[in-house]
This record gives structure tokens, C-alpha cells and sequence, in this order.
């Protein structure tokens, strides 16, 4: 039983590392931000979704070429690949139904004939940044990532900010909302994976 119970503890330490100790996940997340902001900006905000089905490939990639020679590729035991699969593909149906009620939301909200002061506040991006923030407190539980509490703050802080700075100017909410959102992730993510790259030289 003790012996199992390390097996865990050391599976659990070798998944950390394989997964979050490099800082791409958290770059992916900030490019992700940042692409829809620019998508946004030019009024293509409803392709959004599709950035991750380009940057998945892309993080395959890298990981490849920067996490597994310096880490090696982590392999576990049967039991736990078939839990983790399980728990993906909850996760994963999670994800894919309350991003589509994010999206269904804001776009109901903003395709809504609006008062003036309705317009000037602009709330219709806010149930979208909360769709985010639930997911990555979900993340955060799961797999005790600290850092992912401190992105869902920051992205709530960001669209609530949003709402603010369009009662002084006129901006496009949503673009600007997800341009905050992505400078955590791009930040935190960019000196993790410099510190992966000097604690793990390339065999």
C-alpha cells in the first residue's frame, strides 16, 4: 500500500514536470488570448475557437523539440493512463459544452437591441471571461497548478477593466478584454520556460 501510494506521489511529480514545468502550456494560452484579440479587433472574433485547433499542433511540436530531450517522455502505469484519459475527456466535454454557452451567451447579448446605457457598459463580454476562469479553476483543483487561480483572476480583473475603460473611450470591448488577458500567461509562461531550459540542458 505504501509502495503504491509513492508509485502515485512519483507519477504525480513526473506529470507536473513533463506537462506544466516547461511554461508552453501557459504561452500557449497567452498566443491563444492574444490571437483572438487581434481576430476580435478586426471583427473575426467568432473564429476564436478555431485557435485552438492550430495551436495544438504547435505545442505538440514544440514539446518534442524543447520538453522531451531534456525530460525525457513520461510513461505510466495502465491504471493511471486510463484514469487521465478518462479525466480528459471529461474535462475535455466540459470545456467543449460551457465554451459553447460562453460563446452562445455573448453573441446573444451582443446582437440584443441595447439601450444607450446598456452600450456604454458593455456587458456582454463579461459571461465569456467568467467561462474562462471557470476553466482554468477547474484546471487549477485538479491538478493543484497555483498559477492557474492567478490567470483566472487576472482574466476576470481584465474583462471587468474592459468594462470601465469603455465608459471613457469608445474601443472594441471584447478585443481589448482578451489583449489584457493574454499578457499573464505570456509573461509567466515565457520566464518558466526560461528556467526549464537552464535547469534541464539538452542531453
Amino acid at each position: 500500500m505504501e509502495l503504491d501510494t509513492d508509485l502515485q506521489d512519483i507519477e504525480e511529480q513526473s506529470f507536473r514536470r513533463a506537462f506544466f514545468a516547461d511554461g508552453l502550456l501557459d504561452l500557449m494560452l497567452g498566443v491563444f488570448f492574444l490571437l483572438w484579440a487581434i481576430e476580435a479587433y478586426y471583427d473575426q472574433g467568432g473564429f476564436g475557437a478555431i485557435n485552438f485547433v492550430l495551436l495544438m499542433p504547435i505545442y505538440a511540436a514544440l514539446r518534442k523539440r524543447i520538453t522531451e530531450p531534456r525530460v525525457g517522455v513520461v510513461k505510466f502505469r495502465p491504471q493511471r493512463r486510463r484514469r487521465q484519459k478518462a479525466i480528459q475527456l471529461l474535462f475535455a466535454g466540459v470545456f467543449a459544452l460551457v465554451f459553447v454557452l460562453g460563446l452562445v451567451v455573448y453573441f446573444a447579448h451582443s446582437g440584443r437591441a441595447e439601450s444607450p446605457t446598456e452600450s456604454q457598459i458593455r456587458l456582454a463580454p463579461l459571461p465569456l471571461g467568467v467561462v474562462f476562469a471557470m476553466m482554468l479553476t477547474l484546471v487549477g483543483f485538479k491538478y493543484e497548478i497555483q498559477r492557474a487561480f492567478g490567470y483566472a483572476m487576472w482574466i476576470v480583473l481584465a474583462f471587468v477593466a474592459t468594462v470601465f475603460v469603455n465608459h471613457l473611450i469608445s474601443f472594441d470591448d471584447l478585443s481589448l478584454a482578451l489583449g489584457i488577458s493574454c499578457l499573464t500567461p505570456l509573461l509567466v509562461g515565457s520566464v518558466m520556460l526560461g528556467k526549464f531550459l537552464r535547469r534541464y540542458p539538452r542531453a
